[in-house]
């Protein structure tokens, strides 16, 4: 969980255009498929918030 909102919080930053400060970052749309699942396994609400974030910002740069 804390990786996946590290890199969300990288793209973010990041912008369409310059790319991810992380290295090996992975894109928003394998970051949202890693959150709904742990929303799934988890059932927490927090968790099912940051993985509609995330698809909302995929949404936005697509």
């Amino acid at each position: 969980m804390t990786a996946v909102a590290a890199y969300f919080a990288d793209a973010l930053r990041a912008g369409a255009d310059r790319g991810h400060a992380i290295p090996g970052a992975p894109g928003l749309a394998a970051l949202h498929e890693t959150a709904s699942k742990l929303a799934r396994q988890t059932e927490d609400e927090q968790v099912r918030h940051l993985a509609t974030a995330i698809a909302q910002a995929h949404q936005t740069k697509t």
